[in-house]
């Protein structure tokens, strides 16, 4: 593990492999061990991640106006600079393919290509799909982690977030006992009242390749979120595979031979 100083706060990251430069972001709540294990063994390429503010082994939390998809671009292309990588392909996991589309919008120009794996955010800030979050947050401010189970399986939302899944609200809630999650509950109500994009326009603008990647009877990420990004973006490439919480293994093992050839047609052709 190595780690980046910038803007008061230590960013803890890994880079593994030689050859062309893949960074892949987690997703909200996650860490960088998320995509590393998504992704699997990619030989001939040198992967990066890194763990977000406010997530993982990255410390202190920082400014809380800051956890938004326009710092979290920042931050990228900050380390990006630290590691020498001038051109490179950048992916992302839900949240994390939100701060790509954010960061392909800012500099085009520094990437080869982008992956968007079950983005949960189109132009609009705390889309449906994610409203039940900033009330986790505050559940755990005002109720706190032993009690909270019963005032989350309480919210209306709470049918809807596990329509497919049909977990109990105790079920749900032991992702909370994380550690440090308490503690950075505020990332649970600022990250998702953002957006990626405010315009499809400037999203329209984006003309490197991108691969899409979305799954059906997924609540959290809608199959139709896949769907309008890859309608949006002109060089974007659509694929479907199985939902995460059917089978995590079936689910990555799905994506492997996807994201290998998208790297190979983009890394040669750039």
């Amino acid at each position: 593990m190595s780690t980046l100083e910038r803007d008061g706060i230590r960013f803890n990251y890994e880079v593994l492999g030689e050859g062309p430069a893949v960074v892949f972001c987690h997703g909200l709540t996650g860490d960088l061990e998320i995509p590393k294990a998504f992704i699997g063994s990619m030989q001939d390429y040198r992967l990066v991640f890194m763990d977000c503010r406010a997530h993982g082994r990255t410390e202190p939390v920082g400014p809380p106006e800051k956890l938004n998809f326009n710092t979290f671009a920042e931050d990228y292309l900050a380390l990006v600079d630290h590691l020498g990588i001038d051109r490179f392909i950048l992916g992302g996991i839900s949240m994390g393919a939100g701060v790509t589309a954010r960061f392909a919008s800012l500099w085009p120009e520094r990437l080869q290509g982008i992956v968007l794996v079950r983005p949960a955010w189109l132009d609009k800030p705390l889309p449906e799909n994610l409203a039940i979050l900033p009330k986790v947050a505050k559940i755990l401010e005002e109720t706190g982690l032993e009690k909270g189970a019963q005032t989350f399986g309480q919210l209306p939302e709470f049918p809807a977030y596990t329509r497919f899944t049909g977990d109990s609200p105790e079920k749900v809630w032991k992702v909370c006992e994380q550690p440090g999650y308490v503690e950075r509950r505020i990332r649970l109500d600022r990250i998702p009242k953002d957006c990626p994009t405010s315009s499809w326009e400037e999203v329209e603008k984006i003309e490197i390749p991108a691969l899409v990647v979305g799954s059906q009877r997924d609540a959290t990420h809608p199959w139709e979120f896949a769907v309008e990004w890859a309608q949006r973006l002109p060089n974007a490439e659509l694929v479907e595979i199985p939902p995460k919480w059917e089978n995590d293994d079936v689910h990555s093992e799905a994506f492997h031979p996807h994201l290998k050839s998208f790297l190979d047609r983009v890394a040669k052709n750039s």
